[in-house]
């Protein structure tokens, strides 16, 4: 089955989506806290042994001047990411929570909740994560635009 994965890093959480393209719906989605780098790196590997995915699709990181300092954990994540996928040959794609929002939500300004709203009503499901909805919308979105191209 050719599943995409979604990915939302966050500093201390990461949410995790398997979407089935076929079937147009998430069918895997779990929040890991991150412990340590070795650890995520270990844990990520598995899932994407586990689950192969044809396609990543990871959030751009989106920081202002006061908080970048203390989010360089999010950058590191995403470099453990991008080569974990690189080693297997599965090209990961970056989406801008600006795009992800506009596509899943139809506002390109949404708050955390409206995204999580969106999940509950597009899939039916009772999520209550943030990581957890927003992994959903970016591995719907980076699926959806990919069609587009």
């Amino acid at each position: 089955m050719p599943y995409v994965l979604g990915i939302d890093s966050g500093v201390k959480h990461i949410g995790l989506s398997v979407f089935d393209p076929e079937r147009q719906e998430p069918v895997y989605c779990v929040e890991q806290k991150f412990v340590s780098y070795s650890s995520y790196y270990t844990l990520f590997c598995d899932f994407i042994t586990e689950w192969n995915p044809q396609a990543v699709y990871i959030e751009k990181p989106f920081f202002t001047a006061k908080t970048i300092g203390k989010n360089t954990v999010t950058l590191e994540l995403i470099g453990i990411q991008k080569l974990v996928c690189d080693q297997r040959k599965i090209p990961a794609f970056p989406l801008s929570p600006k795009a992800i929002k506009k596509e899943f939500t139809g506002n390109g300004n949404a708050k955390k909740e409206q995204v999580i709203d969106a999940v509950r009503s597009r899939f039916e499901l009772s999520v209550k994560s943030s990581h957890i909805a927003d992994a959903i919308a970016i591995a719907y979105t980076g699926h959806k635009l990919s069609l587009n191209e």
